[in-house]
Protein backbone atom coordinates (compact mmCIF):
# COMPACT_ATOMS: atom_id res chain seq x y z
CA UNK A 1 0.00 0.00 0.00
CA UNK A 2 2.96 2.31 1.25
CA UNK A 3 4.50 2.20 -2.25
CA UNK A 4 1.34 2.80 -4.55
CA UNK A 5 0.08 5.44 -2.51
CA UNK A 6 0.41 8.95 -3.55
CA UNK A 7 1.73 9.92 0.01
CA UNK A 8 5.08 8.18 -0.76
CA UNK A 9 5.35 10.67 -3.92
CA UNK A 10 4.02 13.78 -1.58
CA UNK A 11 6.99 13.49 0.43
CA UNK A 12 9.41 13.78 -2.12
CA UNK A 13 7.79 16.50 -3.09
CA UNK A 14 7.34 18.23 0.12
CA UNK A 15 11.09 20.02 0.26
CA UNK A 16 9.77 21.63 -2.81
CA UNK A 17 7.29 23.85 -0.93
CA UNK A 18 9.48 25.89 0.70
CA UNK A 19 11.42 27.03 -3.01
CA UNK A 20 7.63 27.69 -3.88
CA UNK A 21 7.03 30.16 -0.93
CA UNK A 22 10.89 31.90 -1.65
CA UNK A 23 9.22 32.30 -5.16
CA UNK A 24 6.31 33.74 -3.96
CA UNK A 25 7.88 35.96 -2.04
CA UNK A 26 9.96 37.14 -4.14
CA UNK A 27 6.98 38.44 -6.52
CA UNK A 28 5.90 40.40 -3.47
CA UNK A 29 6.44 39.98 0.32
CA UNK A 30 2.76 39.99 1.23
CA UNK A 31 1.92 37.11 -0.92
CA UNK A 32 5.16 35.36 0.44
CA UNK A 33 4.23 35.90 4.07
CA UNK A 34 0.59 34.44 2.60
CA UNK A 35 1.81 31.49 1.41
CA UNK A 36 4.41 30.63 4.60
CA UNK A 37 1.38 30.91 6.61
CA UNK A 38 -0.67 29.07 4.82
CA UNK A 39 2.40 26.16 4.52
CA UNK A 40 2.70 26.09 8.39
CA UNK A 41 -1.31 25.82 8.85
CA UNK A 42 -1.74 22.84 6.59
CA UNK A 43 1.84 22.11 8.63
CA UNK A 44 -0.04 22.17 11.41
CA UNK A 45 -3.12 20.42 10.44
CA UNK A 46 -0.73 16.99 9.32
CA UNK A 47 0.67 17.25 13.02
CA UNK A 48 -2.88 17.73 14.19
CA UNK A 49 -3.83 14.34 11.96
CA UNK A 50 -0.74 12.40 13.51
CA UNK A 51 -1.84 13.57 16.69
CA UNK A 52 -5.17 11.86 16.61
CA UNK A 53 -4.56 8.85 14.52
CA UNK A 54 -1.20 7.62 15.89
CA UNK A 55 -1.89 5.65 18.77
CA UNK A 56 -5.41 3.92 16.97
CA UNK A 57 -3.10 3.26 14.07
CA UNK A 58 -0.57 1.99 15.98
CA UNK A 59 -3.45 -0.26 17.50
CA UNK A 60 -4.73 -1.24 14.55
CA UNK A 61 -1.45 -2.70 13.18
CA UNK A 62 -0.51 -4.63 16.42
CA UNK A 63 -4.28 -6.25 16.56
CA UNK A 64 -3.68 -6.98 12.33
CA UNK A 65 -0.72 -8.57 12.87
CA UNK A 66 -2.21 -10.88 15.63
CA UNK A 67 -4.55 -11.92 13.66
CA UNK A 68 -2.26 -12.23 10.68
CA UNK A 69 -0.23 -14.32 12.82
CA UNK A 70 -2.90 -16.78 14.29
CA UNK A 71 -4.07 -17.78 10.51
CA UNK A 72 -0.34 -17.94 9.49
CA UNK A 73 0.25 -20.58 12.18
CA UNK A 74 -3.66 -22.18 11.37
CA UNK A 75 -2.85 -22.29 8.05
CA UNK A 76 0.79 -24.04 8.45
CA UNK A 77 -0.77 -27.22 10.90
CA UNK A 78 -4.49 -26.87 8.85
CA UNK A 79 -4.01 -30.90 8.26
CA UNK A 80 -3.72 -31.54 12.36
CA UNK A 81 -6.39 -28.98 13.11
CA UNK A 82 -8.38 -30.77 10.39
CA UNK A 83 -7.71 -34.24 11.69
CA UNK A 84 -8.93 -32.92 16.04
CA UNK A 85 -12.13 -31.12 14.27
CA UNK A 86 -10.27 -28.26 15.29
CA UNK A 87 -11.19 -26.15 11.78
CA UNK A 88 -14.45 -24.55 13.21
CA UNK A 89 -13.18 -23.12 16.65
CA UNK A 90 -9.85 -22.19 14.70
CA UNK A 91 -11.72 -20.08 11.97
CA UNK A 92 -14.71 -18.42 14.54
CA UNK A 93 -11.05 -17.84 16.41
CA UNK A 94 -9.88 -16.02 13.28
CA UNK A 95 -13.06 -14.31 12.52
CA UNK A 96 -13.66 -13.13 15.70
CA UNK A 97 -10.23 -11.16 15.73
CA UNK A 98 -10.45 -9.92 12.29
CA UNK A 99 -13.86 -8.35 13.42
CA UNK A 100 -12.22 -7.07 16.44
CA UNK A 101 -9.65 -5.24 13.93
CA UNK A 102 -12.43 -3.69 11.18
CA UNK A 103 -14.04 -2.50 14.53
CA UNK A 104 -10.70 -0.47 15.48
CA UNK A 105 -10.31 0.36 11.53
CA UNK A 106 -13.85 2.04 11.18
CA UNK A 107 -13.65 5.24 13.56
CA UNK A 108 -9.67 6.00 12.85
CA UNK A 109 -10.64 5.48 9.04
CA UNK A 110 -14.09 8.49 9.35
CA UNK A 111 -11.17 10.21 11.74
CA UNK A 112 -8.67 10.69 8.55
CA UNK A 113 -11.28 10.94 6.13
CA UNK A 114 -12.53 13.91 8.35
CA UNK A 115 -9.04 15.16 8.06
CA UNK A 116 -8.32 14.74 4.49
CA UNK A 117 -11.60 16.64 4.43
CA UNK A 118 -10.76 19.90 6.51
CA UNK A 119 -7.49 19.62 4.31
CA UNK A 120 -8.90 20.34 1.24
CA UNK A 121 -11.48 22.47 2.38
CA UNK A 122 -8.64 24.59 3.89
CA UNK A 123 -6.48 24.36 1.20
CA UNK A 124 -9.11 25.98 -1.03
CA UNK A 125 -9.67 28.59 1.40
CA UNK A 126 -6.23 29.68 1.69
CA UNK A 127 -6.18 29.66 -2.12
CA UNK A 128 -9.31 32.50 -2.07
CA UNK A 129 -7.68 33.96 0.63
CA UNK A 130 -4.55 34.63 -1.33
CA UNK A 131 -6.40 35.77 -4.61
CA UNK A 132 -8.08 38.04 -2.45
CA UNK A 133 -4.52 39.68 -1.18
CA UNK A 134 -3.50 39.19 -4.58
CA UNK A 135 -6.73 41.46 -6.00
CA UNK A 136 -5.48 43.64 -2.93
CA UNK A 137 -2.21 44.65 -4.38
CA UNK A 138 -3.60 44.89 -7.99
CA UNK A 139 -6.03 47.34 -6.50
CA UNK A 140 -3.79 49.11 -4.94
CA UNK A 141 -0.71 49.01 -7.63
CA UNK A 142 1.76 46.76 -5.98
CA UNK A 143 1.36 44.45 -8.14
CA UNK A 144 0.17 43.09 -11.40
CA UNK A 145 -2.68 40.71 -12.49
CA UNK A 146 -0.32 38.49 -13.54
CA UNK A 147 1.64 38.62 -10.27
CA UNK A 148 -1.41 37.33 -8.62
CA UNK A 149 -2.53 34.90 -10.85
CA UNK A 150 1.37 33.10 -10.90
CA UNK A 151 1.38 33.23 -6.98
CA UNK A 152 -1.90 31.52 -6.85
CA UNK A 153 -1.09 29.12 -9.49
CA UNK A 154 1.97 28.42 -7.62
CA UNK A 155 0.99 28.17 -3.98
CA UNK A 156 -1.53 25.35 -4.96
CA UNK A 157 1.78 23.51 -6.43
CA UNK A 158 2.88 24.19 -2.87
CA UNK A 159 0.09 23.12 -1.04
CA UNK A 160 -0.75 20.02 -3.11
CA UNK A 161 2.11 17.61 -1.38
CA UNK A 162 0.82 18.83 2.11
CA UNK A 163 -3.00 17.93 1.36
CA UNK A 164 -1.53 14.33 0.02
CA UNK A 165 -0.09 13.29 2.90
CA UNK A 166 -2.96 14.40 4.92
CA UNK A 167 -4.82 12.41 2.70
CA UNK A 168 -2.66 9.20 2.77
CA UNK A 169 -1.26 9.68 6.48
CA UNK A 170 -3.20 6.28 7.62
CA UNK A 171 -1.24 4.65 5.24
CA UNK A 172 1.75 6.59 5.90
CA UNK A 173 1.22 5.43 10.04
CA UNK A 174 0.85 2.60 8.98
CA UNK A 175 3.76 1.76 6.88
CA UNK A 176 5.81 3.43 9.75
CA UNK A 177 4.22 1.01 12.70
Amino acid sequence: SLFSSQGLLALFDAPWVVVYVAVIWLAHPWLGATAALAALLMLGLAVLTDFLTRRDIESIVRASAGATRDLEASLANAEVAQAMGMTDALLARWRKRSAEVHAQQAPTARRSVAMSAATRALRQAIQAGMLAVGAWLVISGEASAGVMIATTTLLGRALAPVEQLVGSWRVLAEARV
